[in-house]
């Protein structure tokens, strides 16, 4: 069977890539992905009671924001915004392990060689068995409805998750906590709660203080194996005092690390007025996951929310693996096992459905050389695909060798090997040591050298 796509695939060779830890884009449209993964291949390759039946998770958003009711901000953050970044952290990912492993590494014409490739893809399961609290602050007018679908998928897909718990502190009140959701009644209300709130300016620095106490006590009552979720949410920041309302917020921060939970930063502002500050903080590198949608092309916050809700917890919806030959010699593909979607002389691409977490197998393609110019590379790529975030990657590669046709002296490789012995091996004793002796100093004197050519 034929792939429309192989040829696109194809077209990525040559070019370089180098990953970032710290910047994670999205790329869920599968061209993007194979394009991602050649240019990889370049560069050489707690426990709650409560349990509801998981469902899918939604769409990716689509709906826009609204229409900006406010001024342009003239505020700057000191520094400026991160360049082309829109999550500040590092996501959690699948872990892939591949190996192509080959019969022989001594190719010679006509004769066929199996390439084997193993497979293993585990993707992270983080959102099952958390509780979370989602303290929420301010709305702008130009971010009311991004913020509205930001709701919506982070209520679904917490609500899907295996035994997860989700409390709202609204710094409107913010003594005062909703609650634990822990079923799908309770999740819709909680849902419906958080709709009705709509654009209101900033707080005051004592809401902000009072609303993350209350965060502090919940989250230190809960159980130490339940995973705490701490997420906070605002768009224009507090009315006054800042930088005193940053360090309260690390302070929140400090403290759900101390308890072994995470926390991530929704920030919704047109000037990173939370996330950049403290995302930057070493302390909080390993525990911190700051989201700021105005940093580069006004992406959409509820898209990087689904985002990030999919690399805690998206299950694989398949895996391609892709074996690629580097020749400098002409061959074919005569078989593959399983069947492949594209076999080509250079090319081979198996898709493997998955449903879960878990997917591996073992893959095989027989090639056979026409002649003999020289060596060649074998390389195995594996993309684990998920809705969300971007597909995790993993390449191997190895070196196979001609020995047909190569002008003399033919590689190393090429010699015959030696016959092991069928004797068991005997015990010599060690040479006896050699003295040292003292160093002796050489000088060389290089002559010219003329060859003389034919009379």
């Amino acid at each position: 069977m034929s792939n429309p796509t192989a040829a696109a695939r194809n077209g990525a060779d040559g070019i370089s890539h180098t990953p970032t830890a710290q910047v994670t884009r999205q790329a869920s449209i599968r061209g993007t992905a194979w394009v991602v993964a050649a240019l990889l291949a370049l560069s050489t390759v707690a426990l709650s009671t409560v349990v509801r039946p998981a469902r899918a998770q939604p769409a990716v958003p689509t709906r826009p924001p609204a229409p900006s009711q406010a001024p342009t901000p003239t505020a700057t953050f000191p520094g400026g915004l991160p360049d082309a970044q829109t999550i500040l952290g590092t996501l959690p990912s699948c872990a892939v392990r591949t190996g192509v492993a080959a019969s022989t590494t001594v190719l010679q014409s006509g004769v066929p060689v199996t390439l084997t490739v193993d497979v293993q893809v585990e993707c992270p399961r983080l959102l099952d068995r958390r509780s979370v609290v989602l303290v929420v602050g301010s709305v702008s007018p130009s971010r009311a409805a991004d913020i509205a679908l930001t709701f919506d998928v982070l209520v679904e897909v917490l609500e899907a998750a295996d035994g997860t718990s989700l409390l709202t502190i609204d710094l409107a009140r913010p003594g005062e906590a909703s609650g634990w959701a822990t079923t799908a009644q309770e999740f819709t209300g909680a849902l419906r709660a958080l709709r009705r709130i709509t654009v209101r300016p900033a707080f005051k620095p004592t809401s902000w203080s009072t609303g993350l106490d209350t965060a502090d006590r919940t989250l230190r009552a809960v159980r130490p194996t339940s995973r705490p979720l701490l997420i906070v949410l605002d768009a224009t920041g507090p009315a006054k005092a800042e930088a005193e309302t940053v360090d309260r917020v690390a302070a929140s921060l400090v403290a759900t690390r101390d308890i072994v939970g995470q926390a991530w930063l929704l920030d919704a502002s047109d000037i990173g007025w939370l996330a950049k500050r403290l995302a930057g903080r070493p302390e909080f590198s390993a525990m911190l996951v700051a989201l700021l949608p105005m940093a580069s092309d006004q992406a959409m916050l509820a898209t990087l929310v689904h985002q990030t809700l999919g690399a805690f917890g998206a299950p694989l919806d398949s895996v391609e693996i892709q074996l690629r030959l580097r020749p400098r010699w002409s061959a074919k593909i005569p078989l593959t096992q399983p069947s492949a979607e594209v076999s080509t002389p250079t090319l081979v691409n198996w898709v493997l459905p998955a449903g879960g977490y878990r997917a591996g197998g073992r893959f095989v393609a027989v090639v056979e050389a026409d002649h003999s110019v020289g060596t060649g590379l074998a390389q195995a790529l594996v993309f684990g695909l998920r809705a969300q975030p971007a597909p995790d990657t993993a390449a191997s590669s190895m070196v196979l060798t001609f020995c047909d046709g190569l002008p003399l002296p033919s590689p190393p490789i090429c010699a015959p090997a030696a016959v092991p012995s069928s004797l068991p091996p005997t015990l010599e004793p060690p040479p006896p040591p050699t003295p040292s002796l003292p160093p002796v100093i050489m000088r060389r004197l290089w002559l010219p050298y003329a060859q003389r050519g034919p009379r």
